[in-house]
């Protein structure tokens, strides 16, 4: 056990790592990684595939979980370093591309290669992170510490955010568009290095489980609790409905709409601003009305945002920003109720299985469900028709799927079990780390 000094220690350093590994995630997803790989002239089925792939790795979480399991003492070392070979592969990543310009490889497939490498072993850090963070916040101050720790993450994520897009159109007015995403994913592998000394330093209290024999029994047993599979059979319908709008949204504003990088950081700085505005009160109402509350609340509120997209016209930008406002406020509680529901729905020896089972779960349902819509997206390329100043092209026809195809996931919401209604609840003594 971790005394109350160490505990905060802890925390501190666990807030300070979240926020190093924010700006590693801005620097190489969202906006940034689809304008990288339309810098290198990829198509929509590129698009899709760079959306579903992050999916198909979780399959590689039943890896991390086993490791952090059969290796109890030694998961700080475990997860530090699987977090680490992940993020340094953008050193590659960076130089890849002008490595093979003097020869005749293929650049985007070899890309998507190495993205799928980076993916893997990025998912297999997932589930000692999870259990390890599990043991380390106190249970009594999980939704708080949660809701504060991620306004420090989004905090820093806007600075990434507004800095890299500045950045990028600054080199594509210098006509330097492919050296400025270099120039970021190196500064995102810096970034992964950070992260890695912050882990290094972080206590583990430890947790003792069975030695796990690779056997359906040990891989399945956090699917024996029905509340689990419950909370799975949500988040696969869910996720799969996402995914065929997610990897198009920002090439949506790059190709159809005429944004600029700028303009997207705005979005994206928006969409943080939002989110660093709710997330402390999406985790005290987690701890007075309990989570599912706020995963209905935010369900229901995230189900419209696409249609922003489809209905925005090319001169107008308000209806996106708006779109991001909304997302930001209920994807930040979407997100702190599932991970603390995941926590709560499981005992203590089979949390890191359980997130490794969970992601696995959803992960090939939603890697297809990306790769159909960047197939579909790519031979709908042709599609134009209009009506009036609107415009309809492939990508609006995918943001419209996705919205009907989530909504069997709000019937499959109201059998989840919330573990906390029901239980007395002991008011916090301590104040927040």
């Amino acid at each position: 056990m971790l005394g109350k000094s160490e505990i905060r220690r802890g925390l501190r350093i666990s807030t300070w790592e979240g926020a190093s590994a924010q700006v590693h995630n801005v620097l190489v997803s969202n906006a940034l990684l689809s304008g990288f790989a339309l810098a290198w002239g990829a198509n929509d089925f590129h698009l899709g595939l760079l959306g579903a792939i992050p999916f198909l790795a979780q399959l590689f979480q039943f890896v991390g979980a086993y490791l952090v399991d059969r290796w109890a003492d030694h998961r700080r070392i475990i997860v530090a370093s699987l977090g680490l070979t992940a993020r340094s592969t953008w050193f590659l990543i960076a130089l890849l591309p002008f490595l093979l310009s003097a020869t005749s490889l293929p650049v985007l497939p070899l890309i998507l290669v190495v993205f799928l490498l980076y993916q893997l072993a990025y998912c297999a850090s997932g589930p000692g992170w999870v259990a390890w963070m599990a043991v380390l916040v106190p249970e009594r101050l999980r939704g708080r510490y949660l809701g504060r720790r991620n306004l420090v993450i989004e905090l820093v994520g806007v600075l990434a955010a507004l800095g890299a897009g500045a950045a990028i159109d600054a080199f594509r007015s210098a006509g330097r568009e492919r050296a400025g995403f270099a120039v970021l994913q190196v500064l995102a592998g810096g970034a992964g290095v950070v992260c890695f000394l912050l882990m290094l330093r972080q206590p583990d209290p430890g947790h003792h489980s069975p030695q796990p024999e690779i056997r359906w029994a040990y891989l399945l047993r956090p699917l024996q609790d029905s509340r689990f599979r419950r909370l799975c059979v949500f988040n696969l319908y869910w996720c799969f409905g996402l995914n065929i709008c997610l990897p198009f949204l920002n090439a949506h504003l790059l190709k159809n709409l005429g944004w600029d990088f700028k303009q997207l950081a705005v979005l994206g700085v928006i969409t943080s601003v939002a989110s660093v505005l709710m997330n402390p009160v999406w985790g005290r109402l987690a701890d007075r009305r309990g989570c599912k509350s706020v995963l209905k609340l935010c369900t229901l509120g995230l189900m419209h945002v696409p249609l922003y997209y489809v209905f925005c016209p090319p001169n107008m930008t308000w209806p996106i920003y708006l779109s991001g406002i909304f997302y930001g406020v209920f994807m930040s509680g979407f997100n702190l109720a599932m991970f603390s529901l995941t926590l709560a729905s499981l005992p203590v020896q089979v949390r890191a299985m359980g997130s490794a089972v969970l992601n696995a779960v959803t992960g090939p349902a939603t890697f297809l469900s990306g790769a159909l819509s960047g197939w579909v997206a790519q031979h709908l390329t042709t599609l134009h028709w209009r009506a009036g100043t609107f415009a309809l092209v492939n990508y609006q026809l995918l943001f419209l799927s996705s919205i009907l195809l989530r909504v069997p996931a709000l019937a499959l919401l109201n059998r989840v079990h919330d573990p906390e209604i029901g239980r007395p609840r002991q008011p916090a003594s301590d104040p927040v780390p």
